[in-house]
């Protein structure tokens, strides 16, 4: 079995190397036809990874700013690199940055959690997605948090006297109703839309998993389905898995369980196929027992970054993967590092890997700095 480095940070098991072969060809190819720009130099601390895929993404995408953490953020990173064990540096080749809810962290691309702004992750190495849903009243599900959503629709209104009431009124809405009000295709996708979307760039990269053999979660693309309150039921489910298996993406899209219960009803009441993914809040117990038996349904756990080291070292020692949550800083990005968890869920996913890639190639000097004095 060789080992290729994927784009977006992990790692491919191959036969002979041709998957790995493909996965950097397309990379090479997709990043050469969306080049527009020389790159600028870096200044104050800015990386100069994050510049390069900027400067690499189609200029249709220039568009709204995205306002959660950017790359100021970032600003104390040479100060947790300078604290990276020789363990953590080796960790770098394979840790894999995914993003929260689809957002970006540079702002122009595109309007965070869009559909453009997968497909702008996809190309600048991010292929994994913590993505929320909700449920409208008639039975459709948004690619959203309700909070983004009922910001958006309060923007839309025009007047604080329109806005007043949105909030609590948009659960009861159709899909036709918030679509007028403000919820448009793009910035607010259904599941459906979503899926094909990422099952779209799946295929026109090569990485759509054929093989009969469980994929290596830790290293494919991977759409995580968070379904929020009452999204969480038997037909949304049913529906989810359909979609995903009529795009033969089965083994992209994961479904995030929190509860024995919700467990259950997968187990019990759907037809669900894909991977299952068990969440840890650190609210609720920030070390709770690990057992082996009750977690053997999960293909992967998504621990808050937040959980207790004895936590995160005893869930590392089942040999699954660890999906931890919400990293939005060099500090926490240290921290899963340390941990040796295989792969880190952000809301600045491109300010941090940037710094991630800038510490990869640190920590390839430094290795190599102490082969010439060793």
């Amino acid at each position: 079995m060789a080992e290729a480095l994927l784009p977006f940070g992990g790692s491919a098991r191959t036969q002979g190397g041709s998957i790995g072969q493909q996965v950097l060809r397309g990379a090479t190819e997709a990043q050469q036809q969306q080049q527009h720009g020389a790159a600028s130099d870096a200044a104050g601390g800015t990386q100069p990874h994050a510049q390069q895929a900027v400067q690499q993404l189609p200029q249709q995408h220039q568009q709204q700013p995205d306002t959660l953490p950017t790359a100021a953020a970032m600003a104390d990173e040479r100060q947790w690199y300078a604290k990276l064990s020789q363990a953590g540096c080796s960790r770098t080749e394979q840790l894999r940055v995914c993003s929260h809810r689809g957002r970006l962290s540079v702002e122009g691309l595109a309007p965070p959690g869009s559909l453009s702004a997968y497909s702008v992750l996809y190309k600048a190495g991010v292929s994994c997605y913590d993505v929320d849903f909700m449920l409208t009243s008639d039975g459709q599900l948004l690619a959203t948090h309700p909070d983004d959503l009922a910001a958006a629709l309060e923007a839309a209104a025009g007047s604080a006297a329109a806005a007043v009431g949105l909030r609590s009124r948009m659960r009861s809405m159709t899909l036709a109703e918030l679509r007028a009000a403000g919820a448009d295709e793009d910035q607010f996708p259904t599941a459906d839309a979503l899926i094909k979307v990422f099952a779209g760039l799946l295929a026109d990269s090569g990485l759509m998993w054929r093989e009969k053999r469980e994929p290596p979660y830790e290293d494919i693309p991977l759409l995580l389905m968070d379904l929020k309150a009452e999204a969480f039921n038997a037909g949304a489910i049913n529906g989810i898995a359909a979609v995903a298996q009529s795009v033969r993406a089965t083994p992209h899209i994961a479904l995030l369980v929190s509860s024995p219960h919700q467990l259950e009803l997968v187990q019990q009441h759907t037809q669900w196929r894909g991977p299952l993914i068990q969440a840890f809040m650190d609210r609720d117990n920030p070390n709770p027992i690990v057992s082996s038996i009750e977690l053997q349904p999960f293909a992967l756990l998504a621990p808050s970054i937040r959980m207790s080291d004895a936590f995160m070292a005893a869930a590392g020692r089942l040999g699954k993967p660890l999906l931890t949550w919400t990293v939005d800083s060099p500090a926490d990005l240290h921290r899963g590092l340390e941990l040796g968890v295989n792969a880190v869920v952000s809301n600045a996913p491109l300010a941090l890997r940037s710094v991630l890639m800038d510490w990869r190639d640190r920590c390839s000097d430094r290795q190599d700095n102490a082969g010439a004095t060793g």
